[in-house]
Parts: C-alpha cells; structure tokens; sequence
C-alpha cells in the first residue's frame, strides 16, 4: 500500500473559489473626500461614458470658496475705491498719490492671487461630481442605498462599471500557499493550464476553461484568508444567463503526482511551517 501510494500517480487539482465577472470592467474611484450628496443610478442601469454617477458635497471645500469669493470682493471694492480718489484728485499730495498707488499695486496682485487659487477650488469642487470614464452596467450590488450619504475618501471604489454584453471570464481565488505549485506547473507542463468549474447556479453541470494569467499579489479573501486570483478563459456559450459575481467552484489541473503527494501535501506543508519552522 506505501508502494502504491509513492509510485502510483493520480491527477493533481487544486481547488478555489471562484467569481464569474465580465472582462472588460472599471472600479470608479472617489477623486476628493466627501459625503454622498446624490447618486444618480443604480445597479444594472446602462450608462454611457461621461454620464453622471455621484455627487458629493465637501463642506470645507465651500467654506474656503465663500471666503475666497469675499475677500475678492473686498480686495476689488477697495481697489474702485483707490481708483475714485485717484482719479478725482481729492489726493493733492505726491506723497499720499504714491501710497495710493502702491495701495492699489497691492490690491491688484492679491486679486490675481485670490482669482488663481479661486480657479483652483472650482476645479477641485467639479471633481465632486463623479462621471463615468466607461459606457456600460453598473454592477455594483444595491448601489444607491450603499452610496447616500456615505463618507467617502480619495481612492475608495465607490461603483464598479462593467460591459456585461462583451466577453466574460472566470477569477478564481486561490489559496497563496497553493499557487507555488500553479507556477510550477505552468513551467512543466504548459502555460494555459487547464480548469475545471462549476457554477453555484447550475452544479450539475461541468464546464471547462484555460488559464489565462495570474495575478501578482496575494489580497485578503473574505472566506478564504489570502488568495491569489486566477483569470480563466471561458466560453460564454457555456454560460446561460451569466451574472457578475456570481460563485463558482474551480480545479486547477496540475498534472499527475503520487497519491500521497496529492492526499498528503497540505499535511506536510502544515508542519512545516507550523511545526518544524
């Protein structure tokens, strides 16, 4: 039985789970911090590029706007001023008329300082608006109750867009103390290796595919501790009515090992780093 298990090779497949999304997708970004004002769709609307996602409201930003504004218009207010006494002659003396005029020297560079730092605010203020660089569905599940009136902070994903009429694929998340042996058998064996899936909303039925890249960077998985995803070709004729994120169950086909490679690996990988390390 020892002999048989060390000698007898059987298929090597290691399991993850996994997520149907489409291709082509883009996670909409918050460019300002902010709290959500408006939002103007909601999961599986169609929208097309430059369409209007978010809006946000940032208080400090509209504070700094007004008290630009205001001292624009005092800066300029003082400035008319200047220029009536100027020019009306009220102010006979050289050297009152010299500080006046270097009053008004003043007065003119502070305006084009607040104007220019005031352009600024206004840029940053449209960025509050959040547009859609993509045309395609919103897949982000409930996104107007998860949205409103949600503090948000510069990088956080607030929507993911996604062209759910283009080509999908399958991400597996694979356990990152798994995907040495991925690598492995992408350099012996063959690149795109084979996969095997079934979906949670059919699991009678058995569809296959090809790896198509893996990811660099193991992430945190809710369920499945740190992984590293997986893109897997698949063909969408398999695919009945495909929805994003919908869950899977997928095997990497790593070739053949021993039955005791295969039956025993996590055992000895677990004493290695638990118990011998």
């Amino acid at each position: 039985a020892i002999l048989v298990c060390l000698l007898v090779p059987i298929r090597f497949d290691l399991e993850g789970t996994a997520e149907l999304q489409p291709v082509n997708r883009r996670d909409v970004f918050a460019v300002m911090q902010g709290v959500v004002n408006e939002v103007h769709v909601d999961t599986g609307d169609r929208i097309e590029a430059g369409d209007k996602l978010l809006t946000l409201h940032n208080t400090e930003l509209n504070v700094r706007i007004e008290d630009l504004e205001g001292r624009l218009s005092v800066a300029g207010e003082q400035l008319r001023e200047y220029q009536r006494q100027f020019l009306s002659g009220a102010v006979a003396s050289p050297a009152e008329r010299a500080r006046i005029g270097s009053e008004m020297a003043s007065l003119r560079k502070q305006q084009i300082n607040f104007s220019r730092q005031l352009r600024y605010l206004e840029q940053r203020k449209s960025e509050l608006t959040v547009l859609s660089a993509v045309a395609g569905e919103v897949i982000t599940w409930d996104a107007r109750r998860l949205l409103h009136n949600r503090y948000v902070t510069p990088g956080q994903v607030l929507l993911t867009v996604a062209d759910t009429k283009g080509e999908w694929e399958l991400l597996i998340h694979m356990p990152e103390d798994n995907i040495g042996y991925v690598s492995d058998s992408q350099r012996t064996i063959k690149e795109d290796l084979d996969v095997s899936y079934v979906l949670a909303t059919s699991p009678g039925e058995r569809h296959e595919g090809n790896v198509s890249k893996v990811h660099g960077r193991a992430e945190p998985h809710p369920t499945a501790g740190h992984t590293v995803k997986i893109s897997v070709d698949i063909d969408e004729s398999d695919l009945k009515h495909p929805r994003p994120g919908a869950t899977a169950t997928a095997q990497v086909h790593c070739g053949r090992r021993s039955i005791a490679f295969v039956w025993l690996h996590d055992v000895v990988e677990f004493l290695q780093t638990k118990v011998f390390f």
